[in-house]
């Protein structure tokens, strides 16, 4: 069994409708922790499935309310994708535009590194990859978020 990873103790109230920051479909489970005003991290564990897609772009378009945002991921724990799945969040990266001011992930596994890397080629490049942890840790600090905020996210 896997440890249980950290959870943040507060989070920063977000500008516009209330951000659910938990969430689980048969297949996976999803956490979305408000690091910095502009930045928020996605933890998810399990098989990604089109209902935990529908999850990150309702929270996405919820958070954005407020202004342009840094999305990271962290998908170490995930085992895999549907296909709907990673063509919904295609989709939602295009259509975020200029909220989007970056997009990073965090894999594990090189097969599901290269289905992103596909996806990010009919995305002009638009998400960057991580097998790195501490790379990944230091790109999100770049955003500003305080260390002692990070390391309560596990990095």
């Amino acid at each position: 069994m896997k440890p249980a990873r950290p959870t943040l103790s507060a989070f920063a109230p977000l500008k516009g409708p209330a951000l659910p920051l938990e969430a689980t479909t048969p297949r996976a489970s999803i956490r979305c922790l408000h690091l910095a005003p502009a930045v928020l991290l996605y933890v998810v564990d399990g098989y990604g499935d089109a209902e935990a897609a529908n999850r990150v772009v309702e929270w996405d378009e919820s958070a954005s309310v407020g202004g342009p945002l840094h999305i990271f991921h962290d998908w170490r724990g995930m085992t895999g994708y549907e296909s709907v799945a990673r063509e919904k969040l295609s989709r939602h990266v295009e259509h975020m535009g200029p909220r989007l001011l970056s997009g990073s992930i965090l894999l594990r596994s090189r097969i599901m590194a290269m289905g992103v890397q596909v996806a990010n080629m009919m995305l002009h490049g638009r998400l960057v990859t991580f097998s790195d942890p501490a790379a990944f840790a230091a790109a999100i600090a770049k955003c500003g978020v305080d260390p002692a905020r990070l390391a309560e996210a596990g990095f």
